[in-house]
């Protein structure tokens, strides 16, 4: 292809016909980007304008942009809480069963006083440690769920060396922030932690050393100015946690009782006994999901629940 051709490509937005008033939030080019329910644009448009540490309305700046990973989240996800009782939890149970090899631990049920939440921000017990979910799945007294989702980036990790902390959250891998702050709001209920991309871990995986995954932009072997060719990184901590190194689970263990980089940030785990069963259980406890099966978990629940069929 000339590269003429590919400029006129590159300048084609296929939005700009429905931006009637680009200051507005929900304009005719937000919605047109976003799967909106019929009457969830309010709880939209507050998703939208939320602001986080100090960020400003960082949701906005995306809002119209078609590879937006809040626009699907989003998306996929209010459509997903909206579906009938019965859909939705065929739906949870899906996910579940996508994410954990065909092999989860827990299973929805119809009675079950479930709540999904998109955009939510949670506090630390202990540590006061904030985050800002992706995607959460609540049940009381029962589950905790947070899904950290991605599409053509990978995790945020430091920008230095400085320990990890309450008082700069910018300073930590978001795997880790996330299993902690998760240990830390779970208050007696299971909690699971699900990654959520477009491929498979192993498809993403590489075999790196851990000074590289820090630094994926400064790996020598490859050009890594585009972030989704950073995506490896993502898989490679995943594993880190979850299947640990050198047959110890010592590095989620030290995220879980705090020590990162010799700082503590979260103590009263209870004993090392207790710490080392809840290694165990938060390492079989982390899934890993692909968008492609939240598609076609999402539609068939729409298939199911709406009152049509095959045209002959």
């Amino acid at each position: 292809m000339a590269s003429n051709q590919r400029s006129k490509l590159m300048e084609y937005n296929k939005l700009q016909k429905y931006s009637v008033k680009p200051d507005e939030t929900l304009n005719p080019a937000t919605l047109r980007n976003h799967v909106v329910v019929s009457g969830s644009k309010e709880e939209l448009k507050k998703f939208l304008e939320k602001t986080y540490h100090g960020l400003g309305t960082h949701k906005l700046r995306h809002k119209q942009n078609s590879h937006s990973e809040d626009a699907l989240t989003w998306s996929c996800f209010d459509v997903l809480r909206n579906l009938p009782q019965q859909q939705m939890v065929i739906a949870l149970n899906e996910i579940m069963e996508d994410a954990f090899d065909g092999k989860p631990d827990f299973e929805f049920k119809e009675h079950d006083d479930i709540k999904i939440e998109i955009g939510k921000k949670y506090v630390g017990q202990l540590t006061k440690e904030e985050s800002e979910i992706d995607v959460s799945i609540e049940i009381p007294n029962k589950l905790l769920v947070f899904i950290e989702a991605k599409l053509y980036g990978s995790i945020s990790m430091p920008k230095d060396n400085s320990p990890c902390n309450q008082k700069n959250n910018s300073r930590c891998d978001q795997i880790a922030k996330k299993l902690r702050v998760g240990v830390d709001c779970r208050e007696g209920r299971t909690f699971y932690f699900i990654f959520l991309d477009l491929a498979p871990w192993y498809h993403l995986y590489l075999h790196k050393e851990k000074k590289v995954a820090k630094k994926p932009s400064n790996d020598p072997d490859k050009f890594f100015k585009k972030p989704y060719l950073q995506k490896w990184s993502s898989a490679w901590w995943f594993d880190y946690y979850k299947k640990g190194r050198n047959n110890s689970k010592q590095p989620l263990k030290n995220v879980l009782n705090g020590e990162i980089d010799g700082e503590k940030v979260l103590e009263s785990l209870g004993n090392d006994e207790q710490l080392n069963a809840l290694v165990e259980e938060v390492s079989q406890n982390m899934g890993w999901l692909t968008w492609s099966d939240l598609y076609k978990t999402v539609l068939r629940g729409l298939v199911t629940s709406m009152p049509f069929s095959a045209k002959k």
